[in-house]
């Protein structure tokens, strides 16, 4: 069996393909190395795995108890390392008898429009009781500063739909004030230009005139000027602000996305207009969003249609 340098080896060349040529991104560049290197500590090297190997990796997968999305992902990953190292003559062939179990996605768990509110009803009470000192720290923001660019990074979530990763990652230059948009980089490389609804433009405005005159190359919501804000703030945010509003469980910042997918389909919008708005790349990943509203609308009728609900 090859030396453990040499497996690793194989990974990292796979990982800078999908860096370089498939323009991956660094999160998900991050995800596949550890599903790999997790395969890799049970089964050795990659290059040398053996059928046998495999399925003794399978069997202490379930046995730990892990689920069949993870290990649907990790072989996943596997499957694209074996056939781009069949591709590039270092195997004798692609793993084609790799069966991945099968998929059951779960269903979106959008926010209600009234818990949404109350999300940013607690940021705009952050903002009132801000107080800024005659001095403070220098290159920091100030608590009005912070508590202005939470409750912009909070409507800007909502209002367009974005990642928390693009949000994150947007510079002043890909924001449009006056024209209400930002121009976005997603997956895979893929570009899109999304509007900003007027509420989130008024609080993005606020916030930047707060700042003073920020670098166009700076990102906009930052933890200091020029440094970007990170994800675990933005998760500490939203379970602080849950716990501010009196709701039950902390969402993530996906559920923001999540929520602007379903009550923009149950608006009216069509699941194109949808699709193009959060930029998947397949229609869908999408559609399942027409689900949610679906489950929505059967429960809704469940309670309040009398044939509906069950004699006792």
């Amino acid at each position: 069996m090859p030396e453990e340098g040499e497996g690793r080896e194989l990974i990292e060349r796979f990982l800078a393909h999908l860096t370089g040529e498939r323009g991956y991104s660094p999160a998900t560049i991050a995800a596949y190395r550890s599903d790999l290197f997790s395969i890799e500590k049970r089964t050795g090297p990659l290059d040398g795995l053996t059928p046998v190997a495999l399925v003794g990796y399978l069997l202490a997968e379930r046995e730990a108890g892990r689920t069949a999305s993870t290990i649907r992902r990790r072989l996943a990953a596997l499957k694209s390392l074996t056939n781009y190292a069949a591709a590039e003559g270092l195997f004798d062939k692609p793993l084609v008898d790799l069966t991945l179990p099968r998929r059951v996605e779960p269903l979106p768990k959008p926010l209600r429009p009234e818990e949404i509110e109350a999300l940013l009803a607690a940021a705009g009470r952050r903002l009132e009781r801000a107080k800024d000192s005659a001095k403070y720290a220098y290159k920091l923001l100030s608590p009005t500063q912070r508590a202005l660019r939470d409750l912009a990074l909070l409507e800007l979530l909502y209002a367009s739909g974005l990642r928390v990763s693009e949000a994150l990652s947007v510079v002043w230059t890909q924001l449009d004030l006056r024209a209400g948009y930002v121009r976005l980089t997603g997956k895979g490389g893929r570009q899109r230009v999304v509007p900003v609804g007027e509420t989130a433009l008024g609080a993005l405005t606020r916030y930047r005139d707060a700042l003073g005159l920020p670098k166009r190359a700076d990102p906009v919501f930052c933890s200091r000027p020029g440094a970007a804000l990170k994800r675990n703030r933005v998760n500490r945010l939203l379970a602080e602000l849950a716990a501010e509003a009196g709701l039950d469980l902390a969402p993530g910042p996906h559920r923001l996305r999540h929520s602007f997918a379903t009550h923009l389909l149950a608006g009216g919008a069509s699941v194109g207009l949808v699709n193009e708005l959060l930029g998947h790349s397949r229609l869908r990943e999408t559609q399942r969003y027409t689900r949610v509203e679906v489950s929505r609308l059967e429960q809704a009728h469940r309670e309040a249609h009398p044939r509906s609900r069950r004699k006792g």
